[in-house]
């Protein structure tokens, strides 16, 4: 593993170490150089400045003196220098013309003008006696400068590559091969299973690091021992909390349906009872009617009154029988639909509508009230009776935990306008709400606030099951305490032929 160039660790350490030092070092040795380099050059100009000045004390006298032939001699041994290419001499006012000496026509970009000015001293006072300037090389003798850099930087380069060397003898003799070792207990470990502890002994980090890897080959041994042990425990725990869960979901389902029939067979009692109290009356009616028609005592004042006690108690009977007719005919559909998994086309509306007059016995004589905004138009092909179910649930979700300690109420079941795949559902209450604990908890299995009251923690767990399984939707919960509770279901208006699986 780490013998391959292209992925070791020594690779690794040479491609991120050697080079900044590598660097470092050029950096320093281009530093160095530049820094001898204006060092040199600043020396060699204050050298030819103080050669003009020289050269200039000399020229005083000859000056003073108007010995030409003295002062050109001196100007033509200034030349003797070799960098200095060219002498020029400029008297004051003009007393002769500027002598030159040497090739003072052109000047190169390596050369430099110095240039001082010749007084004579006449006792505390001076006279100018003209200019000198001298025109030089300046860049003569970098040569031998530059050639003493190149010596050091290549002791450097020669440093460097023993420091290299020593580097990696030690690297190869005191950090790969233990690590040599972990690698071949890992990669037995990855193509076998079985752990190897490695065998190296070494009072430093990595010696330390041998020892705690050791340490953790046999720890990890007993943990997955009893990760095993408890996966299986775990796997037969689930397995039975599966079926307790499939028994308490169909209890619960069952549950909701015999609150239906409680609620309806007390419903229907009402209006039969009055059906019955009617058909004795109008039996008493007709015995007396039929006494005094066997009598001849009839009157029509007694036919007339006869009449008007038929009629309506004709029309009581019919009102209370219809009742009774449409209270049956919602609770069959409702109860057909919650126990059906069929799949069929339905208006929205009207489901909610008989699913919630099946469930007005609940609240009826109370101040809770239902708000039903649906598009009257709203057909769907899809499962009634999970749809059923969830609204059943969360109606009873609000009268047992959103409105407790309350008499009133408003819960509202509206559609809002997704896309033309999808209806959005909604179903609220303007109850107590959940705590953000609560709310994180809603869809749990098992989660209920009421628990030792009556409560499974089944309700919404239910609620999210039919909708994400069984109507191929979403669902969203929305609360605030003292704010209501806001359920969003999100499903297509034909479900998938799969989304029921």
């Amino acid at each position: 593993m780490f013998d391959r160039s292209s992925s070791s660790i020594k690779t690794a350490f040479f491609i991120r170490v050697l080079p900044l030092f590598f660097l470092t070092s050029v950096c320093f040795l281009i530093a160095l150089a530049n820094y001898e380099l204006e060092r040199a050059k600043k020396d060699h100009r204050n050298d030819l400045q103080k050669t003009t000045h020289h050269i200039a004390e000399l020229l005083r006298e000859p000056l003073w003196q108007l010995s030409e032939r003295l002062y050109t001699e001196i100007l033509s041994a200034a030349l003797n220098r070799s960098e200095i290419v060219c002498v020029r001499l400029i008297q004051e006012a003009n007393v002769s013309p500027p002598v030159e000496r040497g090739e003072c026509q052109n000047q190169y970009h390596d050369q430099e003008s110095f240039s001082t000015e010749i007084y004579y001293d006449l006792g505390g006072k001076k006279a100018f006696l003209g200019s000198l300037i001298i025109q030089a090389r300046v860049n003569n003798g970098w040569a031998t400068i530059k050639r003493q850099l190149y010596i050091l930087a290549s002791l450097s380069v020669v440093l460097f590559i023993l420091l290299a060397g020593a580097t990696l003898a030690a690297f190869n003799s005191a950090i790969l091969p233990p690590l040599r070792h972990i690698s071949a207990s890992l990669k037995q470990l990855q193509d076998t299973g079985q752990r190897q502890p490695v065998n190296w002994s070494s009072p430093d980090e990595l010696g330390d690091l041998i020892r705690v890897y050791n340490g953790a080959l046999r720890h990890q041994t007993i943990i997955e021992d009893k990760l095993e042990a408890a996966r299986e425990e775990a796997e037969q725990a689930l397995e039975n909390l599966q079926h307790a869960q499939e028994s308490l979901i169909q209890a619960e389902k069952m549950a909701s349906l015999g609150s239906l029939v409680a609620g309806v067979a007390h419903e229907i009692n009402t209006p039969l009872g009055n059906s019955l109290t009617i058909t004795t009356t109008i039996g008493s009616s007709a015995e007396r009617i039929s006494t005094k028609v066997a009598n001849q005592a009839l009157t029509r004042h007694d036919l007339n009154t006869f009449i008007s006690d038929i009629s309506e108690a004709s029309a009581i009977l019919e009102r209370n029988l219809q009742n009774a007719a449409t209270l049956v005919r919602s609770f069959k559909q409702a109860a057909v639909d919650q126990t059906s998994e069929k799949q069929r086309n339905f208006n929205l509306k009207r489901l909610v509508e008989d699913v919630l007059y099946t469930l007005q016995p609940q609240i009826k004589r109370t101040g809770f009230t239902f708000q039903v905004e649906i598009d009257d138009d709203l057909w769907l092909t899809s499962y009634p009776g999970a749809i059923g179910q969830i609204i059943t649930n969360c109606v009873y979700n609000s009268l047992r935990h959103g409105f407790q300690d309350r008499d009133h109420g408003i819960i509202r079941f509206a559609t809002i306008d997704a896309d033309t795949r999808h209806v959005v559902f909604t179903i609220s209450d303007d109850g107590c709400g959940m705590s953000p604990d609560v709310l994180h908890h809603a869809f749990d299995p098992f989660f209920t606030t009421k628990f030792g009251q009556g409560g499974s923690g089944l309700g919404l767990n239910l609620v999210y099951n039919l909708t994400t399984t069984v109507l191929g939707g979403t669902v969203k919960i929305w609360s605030e305490e003292n704010n209501g509770v806001t359920l969003s279901f999100t499903f297509p208006y034909t479900p998938h032929a799969e989304a029921k699986g």
